[in-house]
């Protein structure tokens, strides 16, 4: 499986702890994945300066700033309830023209969050299949970083060849399917790891497996049956929410320090995953 990088690890790790994390306790946890004491704390200073962790007193959390993302990853669970049946209708984002590469990137990160995707000069589109209405949508979309000087609407009645090469050919339909069926098929085999579990390497498996699956369920763009089949997206979610559950009953918070203190006894270079990018 291919690494997480320390900037995923840490933030992942911060969303899912029920308390702030102490710097040095991040740095053992890093150990148990291969990452350097090094890179932690380079990694926590980068995301201290970008306002995605804050600290008090050497206690590391999300930045509450960061609540629009949180609440966009942690949307997975809602699962097909986010959407509705497709009308053949399209929810449009109409960009204005030039801007800075940083305010194009911010654009692009948080259209691509809600699976829009490029479709004609200045003008992203996805399927109008998502349960939330046009203000609803511009609201959510504001958290996670959209600029207020793009468009948002909805669009019918495109040239039949233009719709067609839309649905063809703006989403990897082909390799979404494949992630998410990979992603399932890790969760179903690590499930049988979780019931005998080793120490760390067992939450760290956990963390990993589980880490990759979100993934492919948060990019997930959400289409419609009609241009994307939604079976493994739902598979993969029903097993992700049993998952998921295990997983925080293994990295609890009496577990976690007990393995903490024991680490801290450990040869240091000590981990499950040495080929952990770093950066």
């Amino acid at each position: 499986m291919e690494s997480l990088t320390a900037k995923q690890i840490i933030l992942e790790l911060l969303r899912v702890a029920p308390a702030p994390i102490a710097v040095s306790d991040l740095v053992v946890i890093g150990g148990w994945f291969g990452l350097q004491e090094n890179a932690v704390r380079v990694t926590l200073a980068r995301l201290k300066q970008r306002s995605l962790v804050c600290a008090t007193a050497g206690q590391y959390t999300l930045d509450p700033s960061g609540v629009g993302v949180s609440d966009w990853v942690e949307s997975w669970r809602e699962g097909d309830d986010r959407l509705i049946p497709w009308a053949d209708s399209w929810l449009c984002a109409l960009l204005p023209k030039g801007g800075s590469a940083t305010h194009r990137r911010g654009t692009a990160r948080a259209l691509g969050r809600y699976g829009y995707a490029p479709a004609l000069t200045n003008l992203w589109v996805r399927p109008a299949n998502l349960r939330a209405d046009n203000d609803q949508l511009a609201d959510t979309l504001t958290l996670v970083g959209l600029p207020n000087d793009v468009v948002l609407f909805q669009g019918s009645h495109f040239p039949t060849a233009l719709v067609e090469s839309w649905r063809a050919s703006l989403w990897p339909t082909e390799n979404l399917i494949a992630g998410l069926e990979k992603a399932l098929m890790a969760v179903q085999a690590s499930n049988t790891q979780l019931d005998k579990p080793e120490g760390f390497k067992t939450l760290v498996t956990a963390f990993l497996v589980g880490s990759r699956a979100l993934n492919q369920l948060t990019q997930d763009p959400l289409l419609p049956d009609q241009i994307c089949d939604g079976a493994p997206r739902r598979a993969l979610t029903q097993a992700m929410l049993r998952y998921d559950e295990r997983g925080r009953e293994l990295w609890n918070t009496e577990t976690v320090s007990a393995l903490i203190s024991q680490s801290k006894q450990m040869p240091s270079n000590t981990s499950i995953e040495r080929s952990t990018h770093e950066h």
